[in-house]
């Protein structure tokens, strides 16, 4: 896979340039694509959905693994009982869940981190025994 092309979650990702109106993929993006298309072991004929927006705009894979990392996983293992994909869950049905949107995925970066924002004042506010590791940047 190029060093442009990441993986998350089943997703395959591949930088591209818009050229006379025509959306192109940057060299070697083309083989990192099918590889990693190959490496799923999706079928012909499966039903994808493609994501076109603009690379400042995008989330990136170390987004997501942020906020697995340092929300999702300590507020489970902090609350007897809970998965990940239980905490995950309640996080996305709160009122400060961008409306109209099913997944993190659909979110743009901006939409991501007044999100993450969000839910530091939820988990303080609604969880105060939750300790959310502190932040690596």
């Amino acid at each position: 896979m190029s060093r442009h092309s990441q993986t998350s979650a089943g997703a395959v990702t591949v930088k591209a340039t818009i050229h006379e109106g025509v959306v192109v993929l940057k060299p070697g993006e083309g083989k990192a694509y099918t590889a990693a298309v190959k490496a799923r072991g999706w079928p012909a004929g499966s039903a994808l959905v493609l994501r076109v927006e603009p690379e400042e705009e995008a989330w990136r894979y170390p987004d997501l693994k942020h906020y697995f990392g340092y929300f999702v996983r300590p507020f489970a293992e902090q609350n007897d009982g809970w998965t990940e994909a239980e905490a995950h869950a309640y996080f996305k049905t709160q009122d400060f869940f961008p409306e109209g949107k099913a997944s993190l995925t659909e979110l743009n970066r901006e939409e991501l981190q007044a999100f993450k924002s969000e839910l530091v004042r939820f988990i303080a506010e609604t969880h105060p025994d939750v300790e959310l590791p502190l932040p690596n940047y």
